[in-house]
């Protein structure tokens, strides 16, 4: 842009040309907030760095019910994380501990400490292995991961997003990724079909078959707004059911990884980035195309 400037200006003229180019500027400035395809320093945005991408949200084109802001996260990009298109795409991570709605979340970095800030602890037997960035949860070789009772898990709306790898259930019967007790659970059958269930063994229920089986790692999360309940793999919806309101029967749940009665162990499979909100997030809030 310099060199434009020198270019096109004769030295004569030089300061009236630099008034002008600052006018310019300051409008480009301006239209980056609603325009996407620009960044601050006016170049395309294919030719910026993933790690220097603005994230940029039109409110306007955002389906009802989604949040307007996207909570403080780090953004992280794999190599081997495919969008079904073939682009390579952001997966966003982060624990956010200002977050009043972030409940819980496990990183699995060697220990199974809770970063949301807020006061839960999670205790059972973890094997870890490397993962997506840093380190993860060997699926296999651990058993019943529990937090202790809490009214915090007591929720109306929420989130529930995990990634998987290589994640295989037993024959024997479903492998538990996630369950808040009567208030939601989410796993994976034999056929690699993920269901995710809102409240408790008689709620509703919906399911989708984005596979976690894959050797890439690949993003699942549950949503209740209060009247839909959806399953997002990658930031798509992959199963969706309106099933109206819903009220929690309880006044505290415990939460549960891995394994849990009525579920089956894992034959394989890595976990991370395991992530529990008390509202819905929208998919773009997860996952950046």
């Amino acid at each position: 842009m310099n060199q434009l400037f020198h270019t096109l200006c004769p030295s004569l003229a030089r300061k009236a040309c630099a008034t002008l180019y600052a006018v310019w500027l300051a409008a480009l400035v301006a239209c980056q907030v609603t325009n996407p395809a620009y960044n601050i320093s006016g170049r395309d945005a294919d030719d910026v760095d993933l790690a220097d991408a603005p994230i940029v949200e039109q409110e306007d084109a955002r389906p009802p019910g989604f949040d307007a802001e996207i909570p403080p996260a780090d953004v992280f990009v794999s190599p081997d994380v495919m969008q079904d298109a073939g682009a390579v795409s952001l997966m966003l991570q982060g624990c956010d501990p200002a977050d009043p709605d972030l409940l819980l979340c496990l990183r699995f970095e060697d220990n199974l400490a809770d970063q949301s800030g807020k006061p839960h602890t999670v205790q059972g037997l973890a094997q870890f292995v490397d993962g997506a960035n840093g380190r993860a949860l060997d699926l296999g070789a651990s058993e019943l991961l529990a937090s202790g009772d809490s009214a915090a898990f007591v929720v109306s709306r929420f989130t529930v997003e995990a990634w998987l790898r290589g994640a295989v259930a037993s024959t024997q019967g479903p492998a538990l990724l996630f369950q808040a007790t009567d208030i939601v659970s989410l796993w994976v059958e034999p056929s690699g079909l993920v269901v995710c269930q809102l409240g408790g063994a008689m709620g509703s229920k919906v399911s989708a078959t984005p596979s976690p089986a894959g050797l890439t790692w690949k993003s699942l999360a549950c949503t209740y707004d209060g009247t839909e309940l959806a399953i997002f793999a990658n930031g798509f919806v992959a199963g969706s059911r309106n099933v109206g309101a819903w009220t929690p029967s309880t006044s505290a749940a415990h939460v549960y990884m891995v394994e849990r009665l009525g579920f089956s162990a894992w034959q394989s499979g890595h976990l991370d980035n395991v992530r529990f909100w008390r509202r819905r997030l929208s998919p773009r809030q997860l996952w950046l195309p």
